[in-house]
Order: structure tokens, then C-alpha cells, then sequence
């Protein structure tokens, strides 16, 4: 089974450790190989985004593969690892599949076309080259369909060089005139996928720094912001920046 969302099929014969196109990422299956018994793991970035934390659940797996076939007769060794070493990859390619699906959300687009994944990666290439945030990127992006200079001023400012926005930006507009989908109802997909607000590590270590002295007002207000995430609640404006350097939370923990 091969789920092809960008529209080109990767030639690969066997997993091999490195870091794959957005081609090959997002139309690669691990059940296209199963009968393959050399299947090592595969480090993948997308941008700015690391997909570590799924690759070492996949890798957690794998060596609990190991750890139970230790004193095992051959035969019952092999079964074991046909079914779960698989399974841990299948986990890890099937959450780049249903991504693949979301980042052609994110960027209005709804026909399979095969350049889409060269177009993903070109963005989010100049987004981490010029320490572009993701969230407002993708968020003033929806606003920015209609091609208004000021709309995607507002996006190239988030570039530490404009430039690398509106070289990109061209070839965007340029994809999406290939498909019918009016500006208004594509804008109002992007914004549905594209939060306006994200829980983040800077806001809610204040919440909590407050919540310790008694004082939960930021922590109600965060709730009550993000219990709307993808509406603009311009009064909340300020909650929808990046932290400034003196902000940045360097220690935070799962339970946060």
C-alpha cells in the first residue's frame, strides 16, 4: 500500500539511513517492504521541525524487539521481528503520511500536484534559514492568498531577509492558480488549519510562575485563547508573538 499525496512515487528499494526528499518522505510506505529483513531507521527533517521524538519511539521498539528475541529458539526470533520491526516503522511513516496531508492544507492546496513537496521544502527551508516563526508564517500566509503587497509584508517580516519570502511566495501563487478554488475559500482552509494561537513554553511558564503566587488571570486568559486557536481575537494579539531572547524558556517539562 502506497499512499502517494504528493504525487511521485520514490525509488527505493530498501530503508536506508538518511535524510529523504519531501518527495520520497511523503509518499514513502514502509509496507511497500516488508519482506526486507535489512531495515534500519531513517532520520528525516522537515524545516525547522525534527521528527526525533518519533524515531525514538520507533527505535524504543525496535530494541524491545531485540531484548525479547534474547534466548528465543531462531525460528520464533524471526516471526517476532517480522511483525514488530515493521509495525515501529509503519508507525513513523504513517504520521509523514497524515502530515503530508496537513502541510497541503496549510499551504491552500487541494489537487496532487508533483512539484507540491519541492514547494513545501523550499518554504520551510527559507523559514529556518532566516529563523522565520512557523506558526505566524503559516497564519499570515492564509491572509496573503489574494497577493496584497501589505499582506505579504507582513509575512516577509518575519524572514530576517524579506527577499527569501517573495522569491518564494512567486512560485506559490503561481501553483495555485493550476486549481479552481476561489481566494475567500481557500484563505478560509488555510486559517482552519493554520492557528493564529499555540501554547507557547514562554506564556505558559508565566502562567505558571503566577499561578505560584496565587494569581491565575494568565492562566484563564491562555485558557480562554486557546480554547479558540485557528479565531483572530485581536484583543489577545500579543499572546500570538514568539518570545523576545530575554523570554525564551531554555528548561520546560513534559507536564507543561
Amino acid at each position: 500500500m502506497r499512499r502517494n499525496l504528493f504525487g511521485k512515487s520514490p525509488d527505493v528499494e530498501r530503508l536506508t539511513p538518511a535524510r529523504i526528499s519531501a518527495n520520497e518522505a511523503m509518499t514513502f510506505d514502509v509496507r511497500d517492504h516488508e519482506a526486507s529483513t535489512d531495515h534500519t531507521l531513517i532520520e528525516r527533517r522537515v524545516g525547522s521541525w525534527s521528527l526525533t521524538p518519533w524515531f525514538i519511539l520507533a527505535g524504543h521498539l525496535i530494541l524491545s524487539v531485540g531484548l525479547l528475541m534474547q534466548n528465543r529458539p531462531a525460528g520464533s526470533s524471526a516471526a517476532l521481528s517480522s511483525v514488530l520491526v515493521p509495525l515501529a516503522l509503519s508507525l513513523v511513516c504513517d504520521f509523514l503520511a497524515g502530515m503530508s496531508l496537513i502541510f497541503r492544507r496549510k499551504l491552500g492546496l487541494t489537487e496532487v500536484r508533483e512539484e507540491d513537496a519541492d514547494l513545501l521544502q523550499d518554504l520551510l527551508d527559507r523559514m529556518a534559514e532566516n529563523e522565520a516563526d512557523m506558526t505566524l508564517t503559516f497564519r499570515r500566509l492564509s491572509d496573503a492568498v489574494d497577493g496584497g503587497a501589505e499582506a505579504d509584508a507582513r509575512v516577509g517580516e518575519l524572514f530576517n531577509q524579506p527577499a527569501a519570502f517573495t522569491e518564494w511566495v512567486v512560485k506559490w501563487r503561481q501553483r495555485l492558480t493550476a486549481e479552481n478554488t476561489s481566494p475567500a475559500e481557500r484563505a478560509a482552509t488555510m486559517k482552519s488549519v493554520n492557528p493564529a494561537f499555540v501554547p507557547r513554553n514562554h506564556r505558559i511558564q508565566a502562567a505558571i510562575d503566577a499561578a505560584r503566587s496565587g494569581d491565575f488571570t494568565q492562566f484563564a486568559a491562555l485558557n480562554a485563547i486557546l480554547s479558540k486557536p485557528y479565531d483572530d481575537q485581536p484583543e489577545y494579539a500579543d499572546y500570538m508573538k514568539p518570545p523576545k531572547p530575554e523570554e525564551v524558556v531554555h528548561r520546560t517539562f513534559c507536564g507543561t
